[in-house]
């Protein structure tokens, strides 16, 4: 997946489990990945969660720049 593709899939989530579309962007997930941003807020956590089916636990390494 795309860094497009993961913020236009983490808006829908959000607007799944929150009936507000999401306003994430591929910047916001390039920062996740360099660690600029070293966790996302808590929403985005959840449909992060949503989109990969693993709990943010296990995505928390990938986030914080220590993988990719």
């Amino acid at each position: 997946m795309t860094a497009p593709e993961l913020a236009d899939a983490v808006n829908d989530a959000l607007g799944q489990l929150t009936g507000r579309t999401g306003s994430t962007s591929e910047r916001s997930v390039f920062r996740w990945l360099s660690g600029k941003t070293r966790w996302p807020q808590e929403r985005q956590r959840l449909a992060l969660e949503a989109v990969t089916g693993q709990p943010i636990s296990h995505l928390d390494r990938v986030l914080c720049g220590e993988s990719y």
